[in-house]
């Protein structure tokens, strides 16, 4: 095993992973048909220039996530110790991202930047309903003001917290229907946030009404999930898009039909986005069922990476069959997308075996030294496919 010091794989030290001049990850995403790739870790320290730089050349736009230090993990000093109040944790790290490369020399969003994840899964990590919508709508007000004191113009981006697909008995709304109770308890609070006990600085509801686009994630197949949410959801928000942060169903007898299918409805749908599929490598530091999601795995080595102070080997791309005859999984994915799986950035022969374990099982030092972020060397990205831009 191995101590990874940080879980950010989109700044510049993890070029070896992504770039062109590494193991190529962006020219893979966008051969198999993404337009679009959702990221996790985030360490506003570091810049992510490079990586805007490269998605957007590709044609690419890039949706990050705030990291989950902030909010839970940083101790002391989390949103957890302001009473789910996040104003304070939350606007200098962003104003550290829009420092360092968000923004471009004349104070605009990078044009790769489509949308920023303020959380992801909030409702697993940060307590009941009305703590989970304080933390978001103070971390939102945040990023507003980051934006107004880093002189933010020109086009701006989306906002986002994605939910779990996980029914909310407590929430005021949709009780038995998952992720629209926490979705209808967020819009509540951007409406009513006296109610949630804040009081934003900025003018958050406007800012809602422009800029926010909900999201979930979910695992369950496509049949379900127009009478399950989609219909429901278009009659109580008409007018806000939605998305699906992650969308995989390993259970799915025929993957690619089952992604046709979820892509299908979201282009007969004025409301919702696309999809992430997720996701792009297979999970090797999780267990169980947890490591059938990713659309690759791991061979030999194919390059080096210098990061932070330690040295990690890069593996290169495999892509084995599903199983049951079953063709492989990027095969699948590639042609709902519309894309093909770029032969010449898999594993071949030169690059030798796979190693005997790839499971880390490390914890890492993140932002001053507390946070548990375990994961490999290797990239630990989504692949997400809009299919309106």
């Amino acid at each position: 095993s191995s101590w990874m010091p940080e879980d950010d794989f989109f700044c510049d030290e993890a070029a070896p992973m992504w770039s062109s001049e590494g193991r190529g990850d962006l020219r893979m995403m966008k051969a198999l048909g993404a337009n679009l790739v959702r990221l996790y870790g985030n360490d506003p320290r570091n810049s992510h220039a490079r990586f805007l730089e490269e998605a957007h050349a590709l044609g690419l736009q890039v949706a990050p996530g705030m990291s989950d230090w902030p909010f839970y993990q940083k101790t002391p000093g989390s949103c957890r110790d302001t009473d789910f109040d996040c104003y304070s944790q939350v606007k200098p790290l962003y104003m550290d991202n829009l420092a360092k490369g968000f923004l471009t020399e004349n104070d605009t969003y990078h044009p790769a930047l489509r949308v920023m994840n303020i959380l992801n899964e909030p409702d697993l990590k940060m307590g009941g309903p009305v703590k989970v919508a304080r933390a978001l709508i103070s971390a939102f007000d945040a990023m507003l003001d980051a934006e107004r004191e880093s002189n933010v113009t020109g086009p701006l981006i989306n906002f986002t917290a994605t939910f779990s697909f996980a029914v909310c008995t407590t929430c005021d709304r949709f009780k038995a229907l998952p992720a629209l109770g926490q979705i209808a308890q967020l819009d509540d609070a951007m409406r009513h946030p006296e109610a949630y006990n804040y009081t934003p600085r900025n003018d958050i509801l406007t800012a809602y009404r422009a800029r926010w686009i909900h999201s979930f994630n979910t695992a369950n197949p496509a049949t379900d999930l127009e009478a399950m949410f989609f219909r429901p959801y278009s009659e109580a928000f008409p007018s806000t898009p939605v998305y699906i942060g992650e969308y995989h169903c390993v259970h799915a007898p025929r993957q690619r039909e089952d992604l046709e299918m979820i892509l299908g409805l979201a282009r007969r749908s004025p409301l919702f986005l696309g999809v992430s599929f997720f996701e792009f490598t297979v999970s090797y530091y999780k267990t169980g069922s947890e490591m059938d999601f990713g659309i690759f795995g791991y061979g030999g080595p194919v390059a080096s990476m210098d990061y932070f102070g330690a040295t990690f080997d890069v593996r290169c791309l495999t892509s084995a069959p599903l199983g049951d005859g079953r063709p492989a999984l990027a095969q699948a994915v590639a042609k709902a997308y519309g894309g093909a799986v770029d032969a010449r950035l898999l594993c071949h022969p030169a690059h030798g075996p796979p190693p005997r374990q790839l499971d880390t099982g490390a914890e890492g030092d993140f932002l001053d030294g507390a946070a548990s972020v375990r994961g490999s060397a290797l990239v630990a990205v989504a692949l997400w496919a809009l299919v309106t831009a």
